[in-house]
């Protein structure tokens, strides 16, 4: 099982919005759960993520009540498998990413629509 993918995007309110990592021009890794299984009735193949949430930190909170489980990048090994860790340590990576570190903007209405999967959405 691989536990997280980097990601990226608007989060929906009544308008887009990016919530970014103020430090990272590549933003942010939230913490996920990625598995593929097998469906018995079909025996198709079937890929399932799910992004693990929390507690909304003070920039999320006017915006959702919770928000992803946002990674320091010195937990991605750990997170990922790819160092021995624990289950409590694990559990102890799920918390709040300090609002000090993000920045909230909105962005044009384009954004988040499937057809418009192009550069231009004034995302910087």
């Amino acid at each position: 099982m691989i536990r997280c993918a980097p990601i990226g995007g608007p989060k929906w309110v009544r308008y887009p919005l990016l919530l970014a990592n103020a430090s990272s021009p590549i933003g942010s890794v939230p913490a996920e759960q990625w598995e593929r299984l097998k469906d018995r009735a079909s025996s198709q193949t079937i890929q399932s993520c799910t992004i693990i949430t929390t507690t909304p930190n003070e920039v999320c909170a006017p915006i959702h009540d919770r928000m992803p489980v946002i990674l320091e990048p010195e937990d991605y090994a750990r997170w990922l498998g790819e160092e021995p860790t624990e289950p409590p340590h694990l559990m102890m990576m799920l918390k709040p990413y300090p609002a000090a570190a993000m920045e909230v903007y909105p962005v044009i209405s384009r954004v988040g629509g499937v057809k418009n999967a192009d550069q231009s959405s004034g995302i910087r």
